[in-house]
């Protein structure tokens, strides 16, 4: 044991300095899930923050959806207000929704997947040889 001055130390730096880059790669390195997380997507791309803002509350499921709502006891309709059939969630309504309506109207042929962050880490994915990729990179947000 040693004596002296106790220090902050972070343990995600060799120099036990906090860093921002440093946290996510700590992240990827304990959290297998967060490899594929479309963080670049959301924060990268030149969108309003606020819309980056609420792309973020929907990849981490923590938008002010009827199924979040009814978790904090707000209760409203219990049921999507687009389909009228299933409750309300943000995947439901991002991703099958929203997203059906604007490959329909394109006639754009992709299988949705289950998650906002899946939808966004696809679309990345499916559009690497873009010409432009700061335009492809806001469509999913325009939607």
């Amino acid at each position: 044991m040693q004596t002296g001055k106790d220090v902050l130390w972070w343990k995600g730096n060799s120099r036990g300095e906090f860093k921002v880059n440093s946290t996510y790669k700590l992240m990827d390195q304990t959290n297998p899930q967060t490899y594929c997380w479309p963080w670049k997507q959301i924060w990268r791309s030149r969108i309003p923050h606020k819309i980056s803002c609420f792309i973020w509350l929907l990849a981490k499921e923590a938008a002010p959806t009827q199924d979040n709502l009814k978790k904090r006891g707000i209760t409203l309709c219990s049921s999507c207000f687009l389909c009228g059939e299933a409750l309300e969630t943000g995947n439901h309504l991002y991703t099958l929704q929203l997203w059906m309506i604007f490959l329909n109207l394109k006639s754009i042929s992709w299988t949705m997947p289950r998650k906002v962050s899946e939808a966004l880490k696809s679309w990345e994915a499916a559009w690497v040889n873009a010409k432009d990729r700061n335009k492809w990179r806001i469509i999913p947000a325009s939607i």
